[in-house]
């Protein structure tokens, strides 16, 4: 795989087989691999008071 790109293997000028470079693997090792590397504040549930304003929410 050349630059991740698509390959086509040919016999006598015929495509025989298509080769897709492989998908990187990602590893999560479980449940509450984040936990302690995002913080949500508080005031996560109500919107900012320039938003209602603008969306005439108030």
């Amino acid at each position: 795989m050349v630059g991740g790109q698509l390959v086509v293997i040919g016999k006598a000028g015929r495509p025989v087989e298509r080769v897709l470079p492989p998908r990187p693997h990602v590893r999560r090792p479980g449940r509450g691999s984040l936990r302690g590397r995002m913080r949500i504040p508080a005031d996560f549930d109500y919107a900012h008071a320039c938003v209602t304003d603008a969306l005439g929410m108030r």
